[in-house]
């Protein structure tokens, strides 16, 4: 077995996550930061073709700041092999908690599925198309925050020629979109979005659209998008969950959402009222180390039939003196009566000083470990929590009795977040062995003051979308109070950390960012870095041939401005029916017509509309533009 490094470059090694034939996984420490870190390891021996997609998604990905996406901080050479440095992520991906759940909670899917959406439209505005999409590259952290990872196959537009050839398939075919299995190269967006849609239906149902091997037979399902609707699997799913299932899996691209805030759009009537932090709480849960019990519905409750008139005082009192036994098993009196010599008894007391919430709003998740200095194996021992006793500034929470073996064990206790350890010794309830004596119980007391909101400072930079000309100058950050938004520098002094905040950046002639952030109590500054959209103006082109060359300052292709932006081809005739949105500027505008060649400078403004009336004269072979 190889040994693992003490070090990769700059890097301290701590353990090997999972090696293959490609290369390794291992989890170091970032010496500045002093943060934990993901070191991906790729061996030079790997084709050449992996090698530059291996670069090219550190490239990538270092750009990217955002909440939601993997942060990548580094990559380098060392040796024979490359590395990718990225953020670590302490939790499962969405399909390790699928494999154990089946399916999820219709909140706790629209949470992944939201914040997997934001994701993906951060990447689609830089022109960044995933490609492959799937619950394995959606991570969970413990925390409940969701993040996007592996642009190994992404496509950028920069750079992709030279890696995709036409008619390549790359992806996962369970959760490729229809088109990406004839050309992987030329697919948009749209291709992310159907993705989403086949991940969410997992999600939500505990099985796949399409499920079993891929073949011929299943492609042409794919193709022909014949799938057993959610609503049938899981009748619990709402109208609109399924509406967006099925908009997303169209297979004609034209009936399919041309963006991410499409269904943004459509989630966001669902994001204001759902109970967000109680979902994240409700995901914490199941993440943590005792797990979260599941009641299923649908399991009726058998019962006993009456017994006959002749035997009912026989049977009251047999009832009587089992339910006698069922209270004491239930409270532990055999234990502490009866076998006493043999096992230790235990209460864990948790003092809470000063506390921020009540107590029904804290998330309190205590678990027991056998202290076997090694593997520290937990055990199936449920915690419940009750008030012993509460004032204004204390809080004092007692479990029921725990009856184990005598001997060393360990509490982890997760109080909103924060971990509290706690090493116990268990001795025996009843040590002398006095026959015919109660047990006493041993108590353990925990501390936990909580934390106090501290000032929070915010600061914003803005730049243009594209050109990234800084707009701080000119940009307001505003955040909603009373139902209405405040400028920042009247509420600077105001602000404090265990809050949730919507805050909007705004600028006069651009689109606003709306953020909605949850402050976490230790979290004093917030940097906003917001990309502002220019309202758009529009360019009409009236009379356009199919044999007629369009160009836009010498290009055929361009970025249409306004939401959601996007690349366009000018040459095809559906395009020039509708008026083409373009962020406000000076274009050169150029038409090919029998060799000849026109121009025509536009100027395009905020709001308004320049029209180019195109007219063919047949017999000579020219071209007249007339601008309005």
């Amino acid at each position: 077995m190889a040994r693992i490094p003490t070090k990769i470059g700059k890097y301290p090694v701590e353990d090997k996550i999972a090696e293959g034939g490609m290369g390794a996984v291992f989890k170091g420490t970032h010496p500045t930061l002093e943060q934990p870190v993901v070191l991906k390891k790729l061996t030079l021996n790997n084709s050449e073709h992996l090698t530059e997609r291996f670069r090219r998604e550190a490239k990538i990905m270092i750009d990217f700041s955002h909440e939601n996406i993997v942060r990548v901080y580094d990559h380098f050479k060392q040796l024979q092999s490359y590395y990718i440095v990225q953020e670590f992520v302490d939790g499962p991906s969405v399909d390790i908690i699928l494999k154990k759940e089946r399916y999820l909670d219709i909140n706790i899917a629209l949470y992944i599925f939201y914040y997997a959406c934001r994701a993906l439209q951060y990447a689609h505005n830089r022109q960044v198309i995933h490609r492959d999409i799937k619950p394995a590259n959606i991570m969970v952290s413990k925390n409940g925050e969701i993040k996007l990872v592996d642009f190994g196959i992404a496509q950028a537009d920069s750079e992709e020629d030279a890696l995709t050839k036409d008619g390549m398939t790359l992806g996962t075919p369970s959760y490729m979109a229809p088109e990406q299995f004839e050309d992987s190269r030329n697919v948009t967006c749209q291709a992310d979005i159907y993705s989403l849609g086949v991940m969410l239906y997992e999600m939500l149902t505990g099985k796949k659209p399409f499920p079993g091997k891929i073949n011929p037979e299943t492609i042409l399902k794919i193709q022909r998008g014949k799938y057993v609707a959610p609503k049938k699997l899981q009748p619990e799913i709402p109208s609109f969950v399924q509406s967006i299932i099925k908009s997303c899996m169209q297979v004609q691209l034209k009936k399919r959402p041309l963006s991410i805030a499409v269904i943004m759009k459509k989630l966001d009537r669902w994001y204001q009222s759902a109970p967000i932090e109680e979902i994240r709480q409700d995901i914490v849960s199941l993440l943590s180390d005792d797990g979260a019990e599941k009641t299923k519905s649908g399991k009726s409750a058998k019962y006993k039939k009456t017994a006959k008139f002749k035997y009912m005082i026989i049977s009251a009192v047999t009832v009587l003196i089992l339910g006698c036994g069922l209270l004491g098993y239930m409270k532990g009196w055999h234990y502490r009566y009866l076998l006493n010599r043999k096992y230790g008894g235990m209460q864990i007391i948790l003092k809470i000083d000063e506390p921020l919430k009540n107590p029904q709003d804290m998330h309190i998740v205590s678990t027991l470990y056998v202290d076997d200095n090694n593997e520290i194996p937990d055990m199936d021992v449920k915690i419940n929590y009750h008030i012993s006793e509460e004032d204004e500034s204390s809080l004092l929470l007692e479990c029921d009795p725990i009856y184990l073996n005598p001997g060393t064990y360990r509490i982890k206790t997760i109080i909103d977040g924060q971990v509290i350890w706690k090493n116990i010794c268990l001795e025996r309830m009843n040590p002398r062995g006095t026959l015919f004596s109660f047990g006493d119980i041993t108590h353990f007391s925990m501390v936990w003051t909580s934390y106090r909101p501290l000032p929070l400072k915010i600061q914003m930079k803005a730049v243009e979308r594209l050109s990234h000309r800084d707009l701080s100058d000119i940009a307001e950050v505003t955040i909603l109070k009373n139902n209405a938004y405040v400028p920042l520098k009247d509420l600077q002094d105001e602000l404090m950390t265990d809050n949730v905040y919507k805050i909007r950046v705004e600028a006069e002639g651009y689109y606003s960012n709306d953020y909605n952030l949850r402050i976490q109590p230790y979290q004093t500054s917030l940097q906003l870095d917001a990309q502002l959209v220019p309202k758009e103006g529009f360019l009409q082109v009236e009379g356009f041939q199919a044999h007629i060359k369009f160009k836009i300052n010498g290009e055929s292709s361009i970025l249409t401005g306004g939401f959601p932006g996007g690349a366009v081809e000018l040459n095809k005739q559906e395009i020039m029916t509708e008026p083409l949105a373009l962020n406000p500027s000076e274009y050169t505008v150029s038409f090919e017509y029998k060799g000849k060649h026109y121009e025509e400078l536009v100027t395009i403004v905020m709001d308004q509309t320049v029209t180019l009336k195109l007219t063919v004269n047949e017999e000579d072979h020219t071209l007249t533009i007339h601008k309005e």
